[in-house]
């Protein structure tokens, strides 16, 4: 775009610029996400991480986070930290064979919503 198409803002003409009132506020839903948000000195905007983070960006960011309240979103039936490799095959082939309606990880959304 040539420059006289841009308006002080920076957004092109007719076009409006996305703004967030307020604090950044990050719900991680990926744990290498989490990780980053971390390692980018945003832990602090983090307000919601899923039952498998367990770095933000490293163990005790982590421990910081859950300290302070922050929730974790998700959960899964299958606890790899107390089950068998074989419990944990059943679970997942049984998921795979299961109703679409099945799923190995649940969202709560109610959480979410309140975060």
């Amino acid at each position: 775009r040539a420059q006289s198409d841009l308006p002080a803002t920076g957004a092109p003409r007719g076009r409006a610029m996305i703004s967030t009132p307020g604090p950044l506020r990050i719900a991680s839903l990926l744990p290498s996400a989490t990780e980053i948000v971390g390692a980018l000195g945003l832990g602090e905007s983090l307000v919601a991480v899923t039952h498998c983070c367990d770095v933000a960006p490293d163990e005790a960011g982590m421990r910081a986070l859950l300290a302070r309240g922050v929730p974790r979103v998700t959960r899964s039936p299958v606890a790899p930290e107390a089950m068998s490799q074989a419990e944990i095959d059943k679970a997942v082939t049984a998921s795979q064979q299961a109703s679409s309606q099945l799923s190995l990880y649940a969202l709560d959304e109610g959480e979410l919503q309140r975060q």
